[in-house]
């Protein structure tokens, strides 16, 4: 037989906050995991009596004289008011004088030092609860309790006006303030410190403007320059845009070059590098000029170089540049900067990435070049010192470099200051 339709009406789910699924440190503490939330035996005094007064109404009460069932034992025990009564006697709290006449009987007075000894096997029993939890924490879960971390503590320090440096071991005590017990704190060092007189002399924050995308240089403090920080402070990750120009310029992002074998003082000069990729690498971008504006060091600064005096070459597992310097071209050296001290102290080639190319520079920055191979190459040097038998040789003009009268054990040395680099 088919049973009839019935209609089911379900209410709308609730959805659970972060409280409910544990992601707060509160919403972890549950009642559950109480140690005494379970406990074998969870019987109070009051629910003792109660039980003991509900199964004496099942024992008759025989009259001796008459050897007839009269009434049961229930009547001869306290009910469950008088039970929750004589419990908060036992727990010292106070009750009616008509309790007090109660728990005087001597059968009842026996009743409640039997409850009373059944606390110790009830305190077991709680202990067990807990041991079975940590057993379950540390032996199933492999729970482990988290080492002791000591306290930490930042010290400002400062030298006296006669020291010029003070060195500070590792383990150097310190007295602190008391706990919350009222127990002293002491603190002690963690590494060797070596406190002196610096200061920093130069503070920089380098940041994105907002309409070019170039990258923003603010100076917010430069000690040689006596430019002090600002009064209206500084924002920590930079500006976006220019404000002020006398401490803000736009920067370049780029790589230098820096080697002694770049002393080239005259003659037709050519300098090839070959940025060579790591195996099974695959290049998917241009020629490194359309990317960087190069630049070489001369005794009179940076010099770009023009398109005429550079080439470059692309080829499978290299990429390569070459730079041609004919002998009218400035002296390759190094040269003092004193507004970039950051300059290398040996020649060196800079690559500036071009403005509109800043949007490559997660392609180059993923080149993964192996190796940087440096070629130079010179001819018509001058400057060259020679000498054969017959002394020192005038190398700007002709001549003979073992004499006009050679024979056998002539010699003739040259060098340059470039070889001796």
């Amino acid at each position: 037989m088919a049973e009839p339709n019935q209609s089911v009406s379900s209410s709308p789910l609730k959805a659970l906050s972060s409280q409910a699924i544990g992601h707060t440190q509160a919403s972890r503490n549950l009642s559950t995991l109480d140690d005494e939330y379970f406990c074998v035996e969870e019987r109070t005094l009051a629910g003792w009596l109660n039980y003991v007064y509900q199964f004496a109404k099942n024992i008759a009460f025989v009259d001796n004289t008459k050897l007839l069932i009269n009434d049961s034992w229930q009547s001869a025990l306290p009910d469950d008011e008088q039970a929750k009564q004589l419990q908060n006697l036992i727990q010292g709290k106070e009750v009616d004088a008509e309790i007090i006449q109660l728990a005087e009987r001597p059968d009842i007075a026996l009743l409640l030092a039997f409850f009373q000894m059944m606390n110790s096997p009830h305190s077991l029993f709680k202990q067990y609860t807990q041991q079975h939890k940590q057993f379950y924490y540390r032996n199933i879960l492999g729970f482990r309790e988290r080492p002791q971390v000591a306290d930490k503590a930042h010290l400002v320090i400062k030298l006296i006006d006669d020291a010029k440096s003070k060195t500070l071991p590792k383990g150097t005590l310190f007295s602190g303030a008391e706990d919350a017990d009222g127990n002293k704190l002491i603190y002690q060092s963690i590494n060797n410190a070596i406190l002196n007189r610096a200061q920093v002399s130069q503070l920089v924050t380098l940041s994105r403007s907002s309409d070019s995308q170039a990258l923003l240089l603010t100076q917010g403090y430069h000690e040689s320059l006596g430019q002090d920080y600002p009064e209206d402070g500084l924002l920590t990750f930079g500006a976006v845009s220019l404000l002020e120009q006398e401490r803000q310029s736009f920067s370049q992002l780029g790589f230098t070059l820096a080697t002694q074998e770049l002393y080239l003082s005259s003659g037709e000069r050519t300098v090839t590098l070959e940025f060579n990729f790591k195996d099974n690498f695959s290049w998917k971008g241009k020629g490194i000029l359309c990317y960087f504006d190069i630049n070489i060091s001369t005794e009179q600064g940076l010099v770009a170089l023009t398109p005429q005096q550079l080439s470059e070459t692309t080829d499978e597992d290299r990429l390569s540049v070459t730079l041609s310097l004919d002998k009218y071209f400035s002296q390759v050296t190094h040269f003092i900067d004193e507004e970039n001290p950051q300059l290398p102290s040996l020649p060196h080639i800079s690559f500036l990435l071009k403005t509109d190319c800043l949007h490559d520079k997660v392609l180059l920055s993923s080149a993964n070049f192996s190796s940087i191979f440096l070629k130079v190459r010179v001819s018509s040097l001058t400057n060259l010192v020679a000498n054969h038998d017959e002394g020192s040789i005038d190398t700007a003009k002709p001549f003979e470099p073992f004499t006009y009268s050679p024979k056998i054990g002539s010699n003739f040395h040259f060098t340059h200051p470039e070889l001796l680099i």
